[in-house]
């Protein structure tokens, strides 16, 4: 009698045998962020990212962007230039989340590659300005992801 539950005569997939997608062959130079260069690199990312059915999901995007923002509220509070050591593990842990993110799910991985936020959250190390204009930027790639796609969906009709 099966009734779904595990048979220890079958195979378990155990999600090793899920196709992965390759990292294209042209990877984008690491672009470092600044003030004036932000928003606008937000804007270009998500203008050139591919829509298709099988992207990620807005739901996807928000969960890194709450991630970047728990940051974001220990930093306003804090008025030193530099990081603290809890701020510092913070990062630490939302760039291994991240990357957990990322293993879990193809088109996350697809996302983060083509935003470099990986990048992004190690040239933080230890500078709150940098860490500012980080989220600042994801900010900007969750907008622009969202207007694009929704530009993108009318112009299909």
């Amino acid at each position: 009698m099966n009734n779904g539950s595990y048979n220890k005569n079958q195979p378990r997939n155990n999600g090793k045998n899920r196709p992965r997608t390759q990292p294209s062959k042209e990877k984008q130079p690491f672009v470092k962020l600044t003030k004036k260069n932000c928003v606008s690199l937000a804007d270009e990312r998500m203008n050139g990212y591919e829509r298709k059915e099988d992207n990620i999901t807005t739901t996807k995007i928000r969960l890194l962007l709450s991630l970047v923002l728990e940051i974001y509220s220990m930093v306003q509070t804090n008025g030193n230039e530099e990081l603290d050591e809890d701020v510092q593990s913070k990062v630490l842990y939302v760039k291994m989340k991240f990357a957990y993110e990322a293993g879990r799910d193809d088109r996350i991985m697809k996302f983060i590659n083509h935003t470099q936020l990986m990048e992004n959250l190690a040239e933080i190390k230890n500078d709150k300005e940098y860490l500012l204009l980080v989220c600042k930027y994801m900010e900007s790639l969750v907008a622009y992801y969202k207007f694009y796609g929704v530009k993108n969906h009318y112009e299909k009709d």
